[in-house]
């Protein structure tokens, strides 16, 4: 498999296939239209959880397809940012439903 290369948000919404975002603590990517993910490492703090969700918002008329989240590499979660991720989840619940046919994480 290719390596992921880097696009900026208006290539990656058009082309997201081989391509990801990232911000200091996240990566946002996809292999393939079938297959998007995250992970997060370190300690990230509540805006870089924000950052992520803000962009996996834009997201969620996507097909549907799997989800993979690599959460191994975290060494603390603050609750600010654990609350973010809880927000987002809780608020987006039917479409991630909708458009997430399975998640490995």
């Amino acid at each position: 498999m290719p390596a992921l290369e880097p696009r900026d948000s208006a290539a990656f919404r058009r082309d997201p296939a081989g391509a990801y975002q990232a911000g200091e603590n996240w990566v946002y990517f996809s292999f393939d239209p079938t297959l998007f993910g995250y992970a997060l490492w370190g300690q990230p703090a509540a805006e870089d959880v924000r950052a992520l969700c803000a962009l996996m918002e834009l997201e969620l008329d996507r097909a549907p397809h799997v989800a993979l989240v690599y959460l191994r590499d975290l060494t603390f979660v603050s609750p600010d940012a654990f609350q973010v991720l809880a927000d987002y989840t809780v608020k987006n619940e039917a479409a991630l439903r909708s458009i997430i046919t399975h998640t490995a994480i």
